[in-house]
C-alpha cells in the first residue's frame, strides 16, 4: 500500500503554493515529470480537474477536462520517468521541481540531502493505491514455504521497517504502533482512515475508458 503523490523541491515551491494546477505554469517549463503510464497520468489529471470520485468512469467530457489537463502540462515536460531513480537523479540534480510519485521517492531524495516533500493535503490531490501478492498456479513452491514467506511479510516487525524506511503503510496494525511516531505523523498515516477516503483510491477502471486513455495518453505524448 503506498500513494502516489506530487513531490516538489521545497526549496523552489512553498508548500502553500504548491497545487497540481502548478505543473501548468509556464514558469516550470521544463521542470517537472511524470510518469509514463496512462492510469497514472489520468489520477493525476482527475483529481487536479475535480473528478477524482469519477475517475474509474469518467463521463465523456470529464475525460475531456481531464485530457485537456494533460495537454496543459505536456510543454512542461522534461521527462515522461519510466524508472523513479530517473526522476529521483533529475529532481536531486535540480533539473525538475516537481514530480508525480511514490513514498519511497521522497524517501530517497530526503536520504541524499535533497530538501523535498510530497504533498499530502487530500484536498488538494494525492491518490493510494495497493498491491498484493499471487500465487501462480504454474508454482512448485511448496505451499508452507509460500505460507512462511506471507508470514514473515505480514509481521509486525516487517510492516514497522517498511513503514520507517520506505513510508509505505502495511497490512498489520500493529506496525504502526512499533514504528517512529513522527514519521507516522509526517506520513499522514495518523488517521488513515480520513486520509485513505479523502484520496483518490486506484481501482480497476471500466475497460473501455482505459483503452480511451491508453489512446489519448500516448497522442498526448506525441504533442496532438
Amino acid at each position: 500500500m503506498g500513494n502516489t503523490g506530487l513531490i516538489y523541491r521545497t526549496d523552489k515551491i512553498s508548500a502553500d503554493d504548491i497545487s497540481l494546477q502548478l505543473l501548468s505554469d509556464p514558469a516550470y517549463a521544463g521542470k517537472i515529470a511524470i510518469p509514463d503510464a496512462a492510469s497514472s497520468a489520468y489520477a493525476l489529471a482527475s483529481l487536479a480537474t475535480g473528478n477524482a470520485d469519477n475517475y474509474t468512469n469518467l463521463s465523456d467530457e470529464q475525460f475531456k477536462e481531464a485530457s485537456d489537463f494533460l495537454r496543459s502540462i505536456h510543454p512542461n515536460m522534461r521527462f515522461y520517468w519510466s524508472d523513479a531513480g530517473q526522476m529521483d537523479q533529475a529532481m536531486t540534480s535540480g533539473e525538475i521541481e516537481m514530480g508525480w510519485a511514490w513514498n519511497q521517492s521522497e524517501l530517497n531524495l530526503i536520504w541524499n540531502e535533497v530538501p523535498a516533500a510530497m504533498m499530502r493535503d487530500v484536498d488538494k490531490g494525492i491518490a493510494t493505491w495497493v498491491c498484493g501478492y499471487v500465487h501462480l498456479k504454474s508454482s512448485t513452491t511448496p505451499v508452507d514455504q509460500v505460507y512462511d514467506l506471507l508470514n514473515a511479510l505480514t509481521d509486525p516487525a516487517s510492516g514497522q521497517y517498511i513503514i520507517d524506511n520506505w513510508g509505505y503503510p502495511h497490512s498489520n496494525a500493529k506496525a504502526f504502533e512499533m514504528a517512529d511516531q513522527a514519521n507516522i505523523e509526517a506520513y499522514g498515516f495518523a488517521d488513515p482512515t480520513s486520509f485513505f477516503e479523502g484520496s483518490l483510491f486506484f481501482d480497476a477502471v471500466n475497460p473501455e475508458l482505459e483503452a480511451k486513455m491508453l489512446a489519448e495518453f500516448e497522442r498526448i505524448k506525441a504533442g496532438f
